[in-house]
């Protein structure tokens, strides 16, 4: 089931994003703003992806986790955003 796990990180990434957007929108109102904020998110996942990896030890911890794999769906969600 190993191949599943992008699932898995799409599936918790439409369970959340709703909630996250809607409060971006209520709070910052500006699109230009929220694809701001978003792109620091996005830069803070990849640098937490490079920070983590200290090793063989600890690279299925940063190639399967949300947190640091997060960056690719919401550098698309930032996309959006401008579009």
């Amino acid at each position: 089931f190993t191949h599943l796990w992008s699932l898995s990180i799409e599936g918790q990434y439409y369970l959340i994003w709703p909630l996250l957007l809607i409060a971006l929108v209520l709070i910052v109102k500006k699109r230009r703003s929220i694809a701001n904020i978003l792109l620091v998110f996005a830069i803070l996942s990849g640098l937490l992806m490079g920070f983590l990896y200290t090793g063989p030890d600890t690279l299925n911890r940063v190639y399967y986790g949300t947190d640091t794999r997060m960056f690719s769906i919401i550098f698309g969600a930032m996309l959006a955003v401008i579009w």
